[in-house]
């Protein structure tokens, strides 16, 4: 994908590249917000651990505590919506990398 790209960025201007960097780089930070306010816990302690603890509680709840089976059930969903967000920070990573790369290239062969 990279090299598909690269050369569609070289052709920009560079003051195109540095206002498409500025752009990505406020939306990670905005993705990253909302990401820490829905599943802030989670990224801290990993998801593993959160999984088995719901799946233990869920074996030893009994049938009248409803509500604490939502609560482990909702960890769950997400803690699988957070590899979502992961991913998708991940893309904007490899944009922004790929756009300082071309922001370099253009200032190397300005030289």
């Amino acid at each position: 994908m990279d090299g598909m790209f690269f050369p569609l960025l070289k052709e920009l201007t560079t003051e195109e590249l540095q206002l498409g960097l500025l752009e990505i780089k406020n939306e990670r930070e905005f993705l990253e917000k909302r990401m820490n306010l829905l599943i802030g816990p989670i990224d801290k302690l990993g998801i593993l651990p959160g999984i088995v603890a719901t799946i233990t509680a869920l074996t030893k709840i009994p049938e009248n505590y409803n509500w604490i089976s939502a609560i482990a059930y909702g960890y769950m969903v997400l803690s699988f919506l957070s590899l979502f967000f992961y991913q998708l920070i991940m893309r904007y990573e490899r944009m922004i990398a790929l756009t300082e790369l071309a922001l370099e290239s253009k200032f190397s062969s300005a030289i």
